[in-house]
């Protein structure tokens, strides 16, 4: 079966006149993942007070978990989703963006602590951006509306 094509960007970004901005996760998660890396922070804080510091393996090991906690929390708790007329962005680590033209299929998935859009670029693989706001949410079910329905659309 051959997939639909995507709908036109131009219809995707009459959908967007302005800027949705908001936070990419809920409170509660933004909360969990403080308290997460805060919890880290303070073992690793323990461990060298010890004796166990970064130029012994565990404790470079240590060290090297919580910096990578501290880097993926920083964009949990601060990171922003950008839906307007040219795409999709979300900041994290290595920042997520993408065009209308580029995005083959996009769908809801709605989840209890998090909503998220999962786009298929038409390469593996499947990339997903995530919704902390409720208009982030009613943004993200705009977009996996219309794409629902273009693909109805082109399979009758």
């Amino acid at each position: 079966m051959m997939p639909s094509p995507p709908p036109a960007a131009d219809k995707l970004a009459a959908l967007f006149p302005e800027p949705v901005v908001g936070y990419s996760y809920t409170p509660a998660l933004r909360i969990g993942a403080g308290l997460l890396v805060l919890l880290a922070v303070v073992f690793a804080l323990t461990s060298w007070s010890q004796g166990m510091g970064p130029t012994t393996p565990a404790g470079a090991l240590i060290l090297a978990v919580a910096a990578g906690m501290i880097a993926s929390g920083w964009y949990i708790v601060m990171g922003k989703t950008t839906v307007d007329a040219t795409g999709i962005n979300q900041e994290w680590v290595m920042p997520k963006s993408y065009r209308w033209e580029e995005i083959f299929r996009a769908r809801l998935i709605k989840l209890p602590m998090n909503p998220r859009l999962m786009l298929n670029t038409g390469r593996p693989p499947f990339k997903t951006v995530h919704a902390g706001t409720p208009e982030l949410k009613i943004a993200f079910e705009k977009i996996g509306d219309l794409y629902a329905r273009t693909a109805a659309q082109f399979n009758k």
